[in-house]
Formats: C-alpha cells, structure tokens, sequence
C-alpha cells in the first residue's frame, strides 16, 4: 500500500493519491501497480491483506468499504463494511474479516453480508483502542494483539450464527423469573 503526492505542497494542503504495489509470489518479475479510487480527502485506505486463494483485500476507513482485488490483478468490486472498521483480514472461503476501533471482530461473506460479530478483547477489562492488529488463519482461527497486555488472545471457529453477536436472526428470551415480592431489598 503506497500512499504518494500527486501536487507540490501549497498553503499547508498537499494532495495524496494511494496505489497498491502488487509483486508476484515467487519474488521475480515485474510489479504490477493498482490505483486505488479517490484521493486523500475521498479515501483513507488504511490496510491490506491477501488470502490463500490470492484475493487482495484493501481496507477504506473513510468510506467504510474494501477494494478487492482478484489474483490476476483485476477489480473484483467494493465491498460495504461496517462503521468503523479499521482493520482487515482475509478469511477462510473468500470471507473478510474486521476489526473495528471498539474490539468487535466482524465476519463478512464476501458479498459484504454480516455472518457473525464477536467482541475481540480478552476481557471487559482491555480498553478496545489497545487492539492494535489481528490476522485470521486457512481455518477461521483469529487472533487479535492486545499491546497495553502485550498479548495475543486466541479465538476458535466453533459455535452456530445463532450464538452470536449479530446474525441472520436473534431471539431474546428469559430463563430466569422472579416474583418481585420475593426478591429483598
């Protein structure tokens, strides 16, 4: 990711333009350089991340969307995030994964469709602010870095939509009652 000056600096006001630098795999050959929409004040592309399959996700923070980028170079579309994402990472299946500025871990089909949300930190206690990267590996595993704990919180694919955040569908229910006469004050 190259952020670049497109205009000299006037009046404290400098124009960037940002591309992405694409080498290939095997170290040789040439560079293969991907202009990315809009220009400073349009676009803030914060973070990239490739998948196994060789898709290019690229993160605008601004706009709250990911530029993706097939294995050949060619434009696969933008794809909607939600509100304050600033980091991203590529996931099992084509899906995209986010990290938000509050610690939640959003899971994305590729679509852009939320398919599960999880709360990132390792307890209540961690500001969200000190998560400060996060990668998910080939099987969904993710992996958030805590750098006030000076950790990395493990976190496994297991459990159904339904156990979840945010999903498809969410039923709230109570499985505790009490009858006001019996609780003391």
């Amino acid at each position: 990711l190259n952020r670049y000056q497109t205009a000299p600096y006037l009046r404290g006001v400098e124009a960037l333009a940002y591309q992405l630098l694409v080498y290939p795999a095997d170290g040789w050959g040439r560079k293969t350089v991907v202009q990315l929409p809009g220009e400073d004040r349009e676009a803030i592309w914060a973070d990239v991340d490739a998948s196994a399959s060789g898709r290019i996700y690229v993160l605008d923070t601004l706009n709250d969307r990911v530029q993706v980028i097939g294995a050949d170079g060619t434009d696969l579309g933008l794809v909607p995030t939600p509100k304050d994402a600033w980091r991203v990472s590529a996931g099992p299946r084509d899906e995209i994964y986010v990290l938000t500025v509050y610690g939640h871990v959003v899971r994305l089909a590729s679509d852009g469709t939320v398919l599960s949300r999880f709360v990132g930190r390792p307890h209540d206690g961690v500001p969200p602010t000190s998560l400060v990267d996060f990668t998910v590996d080939r099987d969904g595993w993710v992996y958030t870095l805590d750098e006030l704990a000076n950790q990395v919180t493990v976190f496994a694919p297991e459990g159904t939509e339904q156990d979840v955040l945010q999903g498809a569908t969410c039923n709230v229910a109570g499985d505790k009652w009490a009858a006001p006469r019996d609780v003391l004050l």
